[in-house]
């Protein structure tokens, strides 16, 4: 009995460490739009000499971690992080511009909105980019 009951007891305590495992996204872009302060609405495609750079994202949701992949590893810190079942929410606040992201945890989307504070010609970017889970290589 002591055997059974410390093999359920080991069971529980290690059986857990699957869920801990890490996901990385590669998020490639596919559509924008900008709005310019007199009223115009540009729209561009992933065929856009001027999109915006691909992102890739390691999510750990056990630990509730998120990090992004620029330029280099971004990690963003876990009150600007709102996680849902359905979504993970992120934001960045700065004197000329905040920026929202929302990635759908069903669907993959990840959308970006920029909203400009003090420039005199444009009010709000938006990106959206389509996620996958990329697997280890090694």
């Amino acid at each position: 009995m002591k055997k059974l009951l410390s093999i359920i007891v080991f069971s529980l305590l290690f059986g857990g460490s699957g869920y801990s495992e890490e996901t990385i996204l590669n998020c490639e872009f596919d559509q924008g739009q900008i709005i310019w302060r007199e009223g115009k609405i540009e729209a561009y495609n992933n065929t856009d000499p001027a999109k915006p750079r691909n992102k890739t994202l390691r999510i750990n949701s056990k630990k509730k971690e998120l990090f992004l992949f620029i330029d280099d590893i971004s990690p963003l810190e876990k009150n600007q992080v709102m996680w849902t079942d359905k979504e993970i929410k992120w934001f960045f606040n700065d004197d000329d511009y905040s920026v929202n992201t929302d990635l759908n945890r069903y669907s993959g989307s990840l959308v970006e909105s920029m909203i400009f504070k003090n420039n005199s010609e444009l009010i709000s970017r938006t990106h959206s980019f389509n996620c996958k889970k990329e697997e280890k290589k090694f």
